[in-house]
């Protein structure tokens, strides 16, 4: 479960430092920040920074918007005792699913002021992003609960990564969060088309 409460005061020092680019909306009521290249070279890595991957707040009251993943690490990025864990699946690891991986870009969908929204972990009004809500459109969304930020990989043709999926259009639920709580949520299946 994800436990962060954002430190305003401490995003506005990490992002003047270099170590998050801060990013408001459109609509001037919410920001989002994201770590850096610097952060990544550097390793400034901390509660704050581990946990700027697209999270959405909204800028007046501070509310939790929507939840993203925390950063997480490749294997060979681990210190050894960590990657040791990990092989004799003990600790938080001893109990896993593993799923395909999908080959898009992290969609955020969520849901604020009346309309479900989708942005990537650094931008309201990327190309992804907004393909990504207008891919949603094809979605049947009357089961989606506005109290969950659900995260999906954004496939389309022009955004190809490295898997080929020919004309495919499609989102790929990863996970569901409750935004407040920031619990992970399990669910069967996503909307479907």
């Amino acid at each position: 479960m994800i436990t962060y409460k954002p430190n305003f005061t401490e995003l506005e020092k990490l992002s003047e430092e270099g170590y998050l680019r801060k990013v408001v909306s459109p609509c001037n009521k919410l920001v989002l920040f994201n770590y850096t290249d610097r952060c990544v070279f550097e390793r400034k890595w901390n509660k704050h920074t581990l946990n700027s991957r697209g999270t959405v707040y909204e800028i007046e009251s501070g509310k939790t918007v929507a939840r993203a993943f925390q950063k997480f690490f490749n294997f060979l990025e681990l210190p050894p005792c960590k990657q040791k864990t990990i092989l004799n699946g003990s600790g938080v690891y001893a109990s896993y699913t593993s799923h395909e991986k999908a080959d898009g870009s992290l969609g955020i969908i969520y849901h604020y002021d009346g309309t479900w929204r989708v942005n990537t972990r650094g931008s309201f009004t990327s190309d992804q992003a907004i393909r990504g809500a207008e891919i949603l459109k094809n979605y049947d969304i009357s089961k989606m609960n506005k109290n969950l930020t659900y995260l999906c990989e954004i496939i389309y043709p022009e955004n190809k990564i490295i898997v080929e999926y020919g004309d495919v259009e499609k989102l790929v639920l990863l996970a569901a969060f409750e935004t407040e709580s920031g619990e992970e949520v399990l669910l069967d299946g996503f909307i479907q088309p």
